[in-house]
């Protein structure tokens, strides 16, 4: 996901906001922000559900 973020953040970078404003910029930063974090707590979630799958057995 982290790579998917860099690239989402660099198209972004590209693109025309023509009409956005400021304030709706800010806020589409902030929801990929938010998204890259709900990404990286699954991801941990993940790791911790394999760790214990692992010790059980």
């Amino acid at each position: 996901t982290d790579e998917l973020y860099s690239q989402a953040r660099k198209h972004l970078a590209t693109l025309e906001f023509k009409g956005w404003t400021v304030g709706s910029m800010i806020l589409l930063n902030e929801f990929l922000d938010a998204l890259e974090t709900i990404a990286d707590w699954c991801e941990n979630t993940a790791d911790i559900v394999r760790a214990i799958s692992v010790r059980s057995h």
